[in-house]
């Protein structure tokens, strides 16, 4: 009998791969002397036929013999693992390798590189490509180094270092080689990743110094870059310039240019290069989704109906953002249409779109139609575990001053700590005593659980700015903390105005209740309304406002601060909280505006008994000249640092409502 090693080899002379991979595959390990050589061509030929999950099974099989590798066959091995995002596998190789003495040629970093980017491990690419220069293999050729340097760049870009990714462009410049377009592109995708327009831009202008020809991906990150901060113009300018270089801007590029200008109200400049993409035969699925949420913004949803009866493949991104245009023009009868038909084209409704149409309901006057949403939610299989459509409803029925109905379930899972802390309070404060329960909501923060309330040095700057009868509207109430502050103040001050604190989540909201209620607080004192700033806004039913307390999500308080202007009076103050941390970058940009309407004061504040120690900023603002009026507002617009700085506090707020951070 031949032995089976010869037969692989003899087969593969022949160029008869599938029987070498059947015969590899039946090798009993130990029953003959492994052969590296048949393995890499098999794997190399299953690569080729795209039968990847057999290629794995061979390079796994190939790693055990670390002993009987080269370059090559590591190379192989490596590369095969990477691209299944086996990264752990892949670098394990190399080490073993690396371990025995082989010599490790620039081949084989590049796929130990190229591991680390598929499994966006760029600290590992980095020290990789350090051990690379350390190690002086100067008999590379350039093309071999510009490959491992693509890998690393491109490792850096997939983990959004910006800063690493344009070094190592830079090292490569500086040793005289050219990076090509897949280098630039990469650090191009990191800079957009990191909001860094002007690097991006920069980038363009790189390649034009050094003569390499920027391609469609190349534009669109840089477009990206300049659509995440809404720099529209500048979108604009690089498809003009995208355009006279020969090419056709990609749909990708176009759907960012069309969704920076809706972000800046330019609902028609987005319909307009709709059209532009359908011209071209770009107008997409992902170009009329962002025309529709350009549409949306400015609560334009006739435009946005009809966009989503042009799409060919409308998906669940295209009736959320119609949806959410009919919130803001509360066409209720269009949402619940909305939410029918999605079943008709084989789409799947979810929570946030049920909310939307609960919205449209409330401000339509449709209350009894808000409230069937409820169960019909529920026949869709859409458990409200954090009640967030229930807190919807509940609005909706408030606003319209009827009974809300009840909770789908137990407060527990959502304000577990809210009502922990209602417990502790009915423990040690006496029902009636708005001193003692106020004491008691502080040591529980301090001493059980920390809770984020206007306490200590907050507090006193808070009393401070209040005045005999004022009528006080505040957005963020969460468990009633402030609430209770500022009453006892206007107490102090002879009695007289009220306290309305607006909290979005209902069940925090019914926890506050439970709160003014064992402090004491009459109804006129202190009304806890379940709902967002912007839907109790849009009712006009909050009344002038004498002091204006923002303490909900930051990126919002420039947008309903300006809502609000109509309804501050001459000597009204706004007083916003976490401008610092998390921050307020609009918010602060908007009342700083020397052509705004408001003179702002920074207050810097610790937060209550934070440990460690936190620094944070409150910000009291107060009108310029008597009343505000809000057609004199002067346009304004962001700074692109603002903006960036913006979107760090997003993003920082979403990983913090999943895991501290």
């Amino acid at each position: 009998m031949l032995h089976k090693a010869r037969i692989c080899r003899s087969l593969f002379s022949r160029r008869s791969w599938q029987n070498i991979i059947q015969e590899l595959e039946a090798l009993v390990p130990g029953e003959v002397k492994f052969d590296v050589a048949p393995h890499c061509s098999a794997i190399v030929s299953l690569k080729r036929s795209s039968d990847w999950q057999r290629a794995l099974k061979l390079a796994e099989a190939l790693s055990q013999h670390t002993s009987q590798l080269d370059a090559v066959s590591a190379c192989v091995i490596i590369d095969t693992c990477s691209k299944f995002r086996k990264w752990r596998r892949a670098l394990q190789t190399f080490e073993e390798i690396h371990l025995i003495g082989l010599q490790v040629d620039a081949p084989v970093y590049t796929a130990a590189i190229g591991a680390c980017a598929r499994g966006r491990q760029w600290q590992g690419a980095v020290t990789l490509i350090r051990a690379f220069q350390e190690a002086g293999l100067g008999g590379c050729s350039d093309k071999q180094l510009q490959m491992v340097y693509s890998a690393a760049i491109s490792a850096c870009a997939s983990g959004g270092q910006w800063t690493w990714a344009c070094s190592l462009l830079n090292e490569l410049r500086q040793s005289g080689l050219t990076p090509d377009n897949i280098m630039y592109n990469a650090t191009a995708t990191a800079l957009e990743r990191g909001r860094e327009w002007e690097r991006a831009v920069q980038i363009l202008e790189d390649m034009s110094i050094a003569s390499t020809q920027p391609d469609s991906l190349t534009y669109r990150a840089v477009v990206q870059a300049c659509g995440r901060l809404h720099l529209w113009e500048h979108c604009v300018s690089l498809l003009d310039n995208e355009s006279l270089h020969g090419l056709l801007p990609d749909m990708p590029t176009i759907a960012s240019t069309i969704g920076a200008c809706g972000k800046v109200g330019g609902w028609e400049m987005a319909v307009g290069w709709l059209a532009y993409a359908k011209h071209v035969g770009l107008g997409g699925t992902l170009a009329i989704n962002a025309s529709i949420s350009a549409c949306a913004q400015a609560a334009k949803w006739e435009q946005s109906l009809c966009l989503l009866a042009s799409a060919c493949a409308p998906s669940n991104v295209s009736y959320t953002a119609a949806l959410g245009a009919c919130e803001r023009g509360s066409a209720w009868l269009q949402s619940l249409a909305l939410l029918s038909h999605m079943g008709t084209v084989s789409l799947r409704p979810d929570l946030a779109d049920f909310r939307c149409a609960a919205r449209s309901c409330g401000h339509g006057g449709a209350w009894k139609e808000s409230v069937a949403l409820l169960a019909k939610a529920k026949r869709h299989g859409l458990p409200d575990r954090v009640a967030s459509l229930w807190s919807a409803v509940v609005w909706v029925c408030e606003a319209s001053m009827v009974k809300a109905p009840p909770p789908p379930g137990s407060f527990s899972p959502v304000a577990w700590k809210e009502l922990e802390l209602f417990d502790f309070v009915c423990q040690r404060a006496p029902r009636g005593d708005i001193d003692a329960v106020m004491h008691s909501v502080e040591t529980f923060a301090a001493e059980r659980r920390w809770l984020k309330v206007l306490g200590g040095a907050k507090r006193r700057l808070v009393e401070g700015c209040l005045h005999p009868g004022d009528r006080i509207v505040e957005f963020g109430g969460y468990v009633g903390y402030s609430a209770l502050v500022m009453a006892r103040r206007l107490r102090e001050l002879g009695g007289g105005g009220r306290v309305v604190s607006c909290e979005a989540d209902a069940a925090r909201a019914m926890v506050a209740r439970r709160l003014q209620a064992w402090a004491g607080t009459r109804e006129c004192e202190v009304q806890v309304r379940v709902g967002r700033a912007s839907d109790w806004l849009a009712t006009g039913k909050l009344g002038a406002i004498d002091v204006l307390v923002l303490d909900h999500k930051a990126s919002l308080y420039h947008t309903d601060l300006k809502a609000c202007e109509a309804s501050l009076p001459a000597g009204a103050r706004v007083v916003a909280d976490n401008v610092l941390h998390p921050g307020a970058p609009l918010f602060l940009s908007f009342v700083e505006h020397k052509d705004g309407n408001f003179l702002s004061t920074v207050h810097e504040c610790k937060e209550f008994v934070h440990d460690p120690p936190l620094d944070d900023w409150i910000v009291v603002c107060t009108p310029r000249s008597g009343h505000v009026q809000p057609e004199e507002t002067t346009s304004w617009s962001p700074p692109p640092d603002v903006r960036r700085w913006a979107c760090e506090v997003d993003e920082l707020c979403q990983r913090s409502a999943k895991a501290p951070v």
